[in-house]
This record gives structure tokens, C-alpha cells and sequence, in this order.
């Protein structure tokens, strides 16, 4: 019977005498025996330093009588993680001072005078997640427009726990919808534009249009793959262009024009007079008859005056 088979050491095929052959040649065969020899060498030679470092750590708590997590996971066999699930859990006392957690080595020790007593533990299979209470990455991405980095970064910013369900993870929509509160939009399709809406409405062109939105810092939001442009702003803005605008009210542009005012003495006039306002996207809107007055008392004090002689 011909058997051909590949050496485990140089990876050569080659014809074996029997099935439990290994090695094509006694040159790979001492190879792979030095090989192997060395490396039980090493993984002996690691493990004796690693018990010499817990046999040090062990003598050098010995002399302590307050230690940390990590030096009370070394008697203990444990991990400086599973310290402190104890802790959590109430099994031994601890002290938090400033951002140091320190125990008391007696404690430890005390832990084993009175014990709990031994429960049989029972597994039972996880429970799928009820998806109706949680959000997953890919719905979480579609609900805020923002990129995967980001809410990864929140998450870890605000301590959001993770349900791990196979290869999913879940979050509480109650700890997202908190965390996520001041970027939450609520999109009403109606009070945007999109740029080719807006080329088609006002006769411009696409550069234009971006030039346009750039240009007066109008506000826009992305829905899927469109970015979409407020159209309160857009409007308002072109009908200011257009000359189309409340004739009973005065812009700040408008009452610095007609009174030869500075911004600063426009925004001082209307602070020191209390005059009223309404707000129309990003502009705000003055009564003219409130500026008119304002402005007749401020120059000369004769609004009163003029207004009785009229009646």
C-alpha cells in the first residue's frame, strides 16, 4: 500500500512505510525533537518564575496589614477583576479613598470564620432579549445619523451596559434615549428643503445653492444619504433679498440704515427700551411704531408731545 503523507516539519510530501509516520527524513524527526524539547525548556522555565513572583507578592503582603484589589487577588487565586465583584457583592469590606481602594488583609482572612454556606448552582439557558426594550448598533446608527465611532464613544463616555445576545449586543433604550437626549431630532420632512428643491424653487444652480447655504450658516441635517436644508431660513432669507417683508416691522439692518445707527447702539436701543420682538427663523423682527417711538424719546423727548398735538 502506498502512503503519502506530509512532514509535520519541513511540509514536504513523501511516501510513509506506516499510518502513524510523522516526519519525511531523521533530519526533520531530530528537529522536531529539539524543537519540542526547547520549548517544554521555556514553559518550564516561565512557570518557575511565575511562581517565584507569587511567592515573592505572597511574602511581601505578608508584612501589610492594608493592601490592594490586586495584592488580595494573590492569596485568594483570583484575578483583580473578580476582587472586586467581591467587593460589589458585599463578601469583604473595603475603603475608598480618592480614586485608592484599599482592604484590610485580616478581612481576607476573617471571610473563611463564618462562611456562607455552600448552594448548588444551577444554569439555566439565557433568555432571549426582548428587542422591543433595546436598541442594537445598526438601529441606533438609522435613529440618530450619526456614525458608528460616535455612539460607540458615548456609550463608553456615560457607562451604558452592553446585553451581549450570540453574536448581538443590545442596549436599554431607556439608558440610550437618556445619554442620547440632546442629539435626538425629530426630522418633519415638510420644514426642509433639498438642494435640488432649492434649485428647482428659486432658478439656481447647484454650485450656488451650496455657495448660498455655506455662506449664511443655514442649518441642515442628513437623513439616510440627503442633507436636507431648513427651509424656515432659506425663505427668510430670500424674501429679505427680495424686499418681501412685514412692512410693520423693521430688521436690525433696517433701523441701522434709516437712523444711522451702529449694531451696538441698535442692540443697546432696544435693550434700553424693552422693545418687544418676534423671531422668524435665524432673524429677528422689530414693531416699527415700538422702534419709532423708542428712538423720537431717546433724540429728543418729544413723542408725547407730538402725539397730543395730533389728537
Amino acid at each position: 500500500m502506498d502512503i503519502i503523507k506530509r512532514c509535520e516539519w519541513c511540509g514536504k510530501e513523501f511516501h510513509a512505510h506506516t499510518l502513524v509516520t510523522r516526519f519525511c527524513s531523521r533530519s526533520c524527526t531530530d528537529k522536531a525533537y529539539k524543537y519540542q524539547k526547547n520549548r517544554a525548556r521555556i514553559e518550564q522555565a516561565q512557570n518557575e518564575e511565575e511562581t517565584q513572583v507569587a511567592t515573592l507578592a505572597e511574602i511581601a503582603i505578608k508584612g501589610k496589614d492594608f493592601i490592594s484589589p490586586s495584592e488580595a487577588g494573590i492569596p485568594l487565586g483570583t484575578s483583580r477583576a473578580s476582587v472586586y465583584r467581591y467587593l460589589q457583592a458585599g463578601i469583604f469590606p473595603c475603603l475608598q479613598l480618592g480614586n485608592r481602594t484599599i482592604i484590610r488583609r485580616k478581612d481576607i482572612e476573617n471571610i473563611f470564620d463564618n462562611p456562607r454556606p455552600y448552594r448548588k448552582r444551577f444554569y439555566h439557558p439565557r433568555e432571549k432579549v426582548d428587542e422591543s426594550n433595546y436598541y442594537n448598533l445598526t438601529q441606533l446608527v438609522k435613529k440618530f445619523h450619526v456614525s458608528k465611532t460616535m455612539i460607540n464613544n458615548r456609550i463608553e463616555k456615560f457607562h451604558i451596559a452592553k446585553i451581549y445576545q450570540g453574536r448581538y449586543v443590545f442596549y436599554k433604550k431607556e439608558d440610550i434615549d437618556q445619554a442620547f437626549s440632546d442629539i435626538r431630532i425629530n426630522f418633519n420632512r415638510q420644514d426642509y428643503y433639498t438642494a435640488d428643491e432649492v434649485v428647482e424653487k428659486f432658478g439656481m444652480t447647484h454650485g450656488a445653492v451650496m455657495s448660498f447655504v455655506k455662506r449664511h450658516s443655514i442649518p441642515r441635517i442628513t437623513h439616510g444619504r440627503t442633507v436636507y436644508y431648513s427651509k424656515v431660513h432659506i425663505n427668510t432669507l430670500k424674501k429679505i433679498a427680495e424686499g418681501v417683508v412685514d412692512p410693520n416691522y423693521y430688521t436690525r439692518t433696517e433701523i441701522s440704515k434709516k437712523y444711522g445707527l451702529t449694531k451696538d447702539q441698535v442692540s443697546y436701543l432696544i435693550k434700553r427700551y424693552k422693545i418687544p420682538y418676534k423671531r422668524i427663523g435665524a432673524f429677528s423682527y422689530y414693531p416699527r411704531v415700538e422702534v419709532d417711538k423708542a428712538l423720537l424719546e431717546r433724540n429728543c423727548g418729544e413723542y408725547e408731545v407730538l402725539i397730543n398735538a395730533k389728537d
